[in-house]
């Protein structure tokens, strides 16, 4: 199975995501990663960037609320004008409660 270029992973500040970013940059993707939580969002990214992982370019992050489609709207139109044209994948381990 070929891997896409660049993966969309909700829920990514920690946890689960987290690491499937971690996983993913590994294999030689590109990857974005979205949570609601801004703050931790920024640090998780800076985090797989410092230990030399991954290269700034390789990384991007959009703080998103997956249960506002505007936030989803907003974070697929960063993640193809940052990552134009890369193979896309996307994975959601966060869950929406309602």
């Amino acid at each position: 199975m070929q891997l896409p270029t660049t993966v969309v992973i909700t829920g990514s500040a920690s946890g689960i995501g987290y690491g499937l970013a971690r996983a993913f940059l590994a294999r030689g993707c590109n990857v974005m990663l979205s949570d609601v939580a801004g703050e931790r969002l920024e640090a998780a990214a800076a985090g797989l960037v410092s230990p030399g992982l991954a290269s700034p370019e390789r990384v991007g992050c959009q703080p998103c609320d997956v249960t506002h489609a505007g936030e989803l709207s907003r974070l697929w139109s960063r993640a193809v004008e940052r990552l134009v044209g890369s193979t896309f994948g996307s994975t959601t381990p966060a869950s929406v409660r309602r």
